[in-house]
């Protein structure tokens, strides 16, 4: 009897591995927001140092400018609203998303996200502001 509960618990394990991802899974809003707290972290940095180019803004800042940027980043709070999945390809295992990017000022922006599991059940998420 375990060996079927077991069998059955692994089969479920793969199974859930190679399901197409969807849009508004908890793990893919994760990666999503995860992107656009990347994006607009350096972009904050860059305005106190214009010089800065990629993800390496904490290096080129004082403690009290990185400081800064994590303030303005928590007061901005940035909400994914209104996801829509517009195409699902369950061949290749990929999604592709829209939503609303939402910031307490009043700022909006559209997201278009691609979601794909690699072979190992892995996720990834490709976003692109508009």
């Amino acid at each position: 009897m375990l060996r079927v509960v077991l069998l059955f618990g692994c089969a479920l394990l793969f199974l859930g591995c190679g399901e197409t991802p969807s849009c508004d899974y908890k793990e893919s809003k994760k990666l999503v927001m995860e992107s656009v707290e990347k994006t607009v972290k350096t972009r904050l940095a860059a305005r106190l140092n214009p010089s800065i180019v990629g993800d390496e803004w904490r290096n080129a800042l004082k403690p009290e400018e990185v400081e800064m940027v994590e303030f303005n980043y928590k007061e901005y709070g940035p909400v994914l609203e209104d996801i829509v999945e517009t195409a699902e390809n369950d061949k290749m295992k990929t999604s592709e998303c829209s939503a609303k990017l939402r910031f307490r000022n009043g700022q909006m922006f559209n997201l278009y996200y691609k979601l794909q599991k690699d072979s190992n059940g892995k996720l990834y998420a490709d976003v692109e502001w508009r």
